[in-house]
């Protein structure tokens, strides 16, 4: 699959929904919410490499 057919923008909506979702559950300090926030970063990293690809 090409980075151009990539939809960060909701795969960044998914995981922000998924965080939000498990810190109003009072499930802070969970495993899944470290898992959530570690993909958050990679996602951001992916996007960041996706657009320095095209310049």
């Amino acid at each position: 699959m090409k980075d151009t057919q990539i939809d960060f923008h909701k795969i960044m909506q998914a995981i922000d929904g998924s965080i939000q979702a498990i810190s109003t559950d009072q499930m802070k300090d969970s495993d899944a919410l470290k898992k959530l926030q570690s993909a958050q970063k990679e996602i951001r990293h992916a996007l960041s490499y996706s657009l320095s690809k095209i310049n």
